[in-house]
């Protein structure tokens, strides 16, 4: 399954908060005669693979009303966006060939822009900044809301209107943002950033620390397999996958295995046409093995899923209900020693799928805040004329047997500040994955700084675990 990042990222580095699979060619061999044509090309598309077929059932009406609108590339994907809203879902969207290149290019970590991760609640603040960026050399810190873009007023938008924004500024911004000494303005510039996904380093107690901030290819893997490599003699690991949005389920799988002997990683529920079917990921001791069942086989498709976590529940079902494939494996190079992952609000969709496979397997302990709450996944669909559409193509399943969430979670601050659902009442909900210790870290704390009571309670229970009881290290760390 491939994901792209969301519109979001154009020319600056935000929240990618998407579990997605590569770009799919079908469409990018048929001509593309005219606009209208693309339109047609791309609602065709979406109403034939967007994962929840009771959304579509007027994707009929929207099929020619706007033939007569439709002049330019553009208009087509103006007239694409009006249509998919009545979907109720903002992860499925169309792109234009310029803002289809520039993703391509960020896909990649290389982006034209200030260098902010931004949160998803509203108002939007900072999660961090990449070090040396424009936004690191103006000043502003993690935790800082974001007020005004010149004179537009942000306090009420959310990040996709806020992304739009910075995109469509000129190349110098001017910002004001809210940050702990009162409200301040900058001049920023954007530059190329180059964002590296892996940092690690050393600890003391034997810990080593691994930041993953996203999954979006090979690249994440092959510097997580080179950092484990230069940690390997570490007795325990501190994993942060805070503010990490999500990337390839493929990336994950590649990751888990290199902390993960065996174990079940995740169901993948997928439209295909007028049906379903679940793809189930296992890894086992030698190779990774995946698992097709169709959901008109509502028995197989039951013990599948009732019985995914037991590695052998294809035994349980008959050979003609499923089929599988099976590949070699990374091997776990660090299974078998304490894991500790911090997590929060920000980390999103197939980071989720890691923290869950650790979690149901009972392999990591998770320290910070519930998760996101994103649950489905996009394949980006490319055309002739360079224009692209993401289309939210299924959902993903935990070893557990629970559903992440629809990645709506985004409204939780407006739903709280307005009473409209207290923190139970969201949490009953089920969305995101909930923290075996849950800890909020103080506004504004900037990862691993000595405000950062996630990681120096991760610290302290590797030490703990690895020491014996009461030991402590991080208030060391502090000084």
């Amino acid at each position: 399954m491939l994901h792209k990042p969301i519109a979001i990222g154009c020319m600056l580095l935000s929240s990618f908060i998407t579990i997605w699979s590569p770009a799919d060619p079908q469409y990018s061999t048929i001509p593309v005669v005219s606009p209208t044509d693309f339109y047609h090309q791309a609602w065709e598309c979406i109403g034939s693979r967007f994962y929840d077929i009771s959304k579509t059932r007027d994707w009929a009406r929207y099929e020619h009303c706007f033939d007569s609108k439709i002049k330019t590339n553009q208009d087509a994907v103006d007239c694409l966006e009006l249509a998919i809203a009545n979907l109720n879902d903002p992860f499925t969207r169309p792109f234009n060939s310029t803002e289809s290149r520039q993703r391509d290019r960020e896909w990649h970590h290389l982006y034209k822009g200030i260098g902010i991760r931004m949160s998803q609640t509203v108002p939007v603040h900072i999660v961090r900044t990449n070090p040396g960026s424009p936004a690191d050399l103006v000043g502003i810190k993690a935790g800082d809301t974001m007020m005004a873009i010149g004179d537009t007023d942000l306090t009420n938008k959310n990040y996709l209107q806020v992304g739009d924004l910075l995109t469509q500024a000129p190349s110098q911004i001017d910002m004001t943002l809210m940050g702990a000494n009162g409200i301040y303005k900058v001049a920023i510039k954007r530059e190329t950033i180059i964002w590296q996904t892996v940092q690690s380093r050393m600890l003391p107690a034997d810990i080593a620390y691994l930041r993953l901030e996203s999954f979006t290819d090979d690249q994440t893997l092959n510097l997580m397999q080179k950092a484990i490599a230069q940690v390997g003699s570490a007795r325990g690991m501190i994993i942060d996958l805070r503010g990490n949005g999500g990337g390839q389920i493929e990336t994950v799988v590649d990751c888990l295995s290199l902390v993960m002997q065996q174990g079940a990683v995740a169901i993948d529920v997928v439209r295909c046409g007028k049906e379903s079917y679940d793809r189930c990921y296992t890894l086992l001791p030698t190779k990774l093995q995946e698992t097709w069942v169709w959901e008109s086989d509502k028995i197989a498709l039951k013990a599948a899923r009732e019985r995914m976590h037991t590695l052998d529940f294809r035994k349980r079902l008959p050979s003609s209900s499923y089929s599988s494939k099976s590949k070699s494996r990374l091997p776990a190079i660090f299974a078998g020693k304490p894991i500790v992952l911090l997590v929060d609000r920000g980390t999103a969709s197939a980071a989720e799928i890691f923290a869950a496979s650790l979690q149901d397997n009972k392999l990591a302990l998770l320290v910070g805040e519930r998760t996101h709450g994103k649950g489905i996944f996009q394949q980006s669909y490319c055309f002739s004329n360079g224009c692209t559409v993401d289309v939210t193509v299924g959902r993903v399943i935990r070893p557990n047997g629970l559903w992440v969430g629809d990645g709506k979670a985004q409204d939780y601050q407006s739903l709280l500040q307005s009473k409209a659902m207290s923190r139970e009442a969201y949490a009953a909900q089920g969305r995101g994955i909930t923290p075996d210790i849950a800890i909020a870290n103080p506004v504004g704390a900037e990862y691993q700084a000595p405000e950062d009571i996630q990681f120096r309670t991760a610290i302290d229970l590797l030490a703990g675990a690895i020491w014996g009881k009461g030991t402590t290290v991080s208030a060391a760390l502090a000084q």
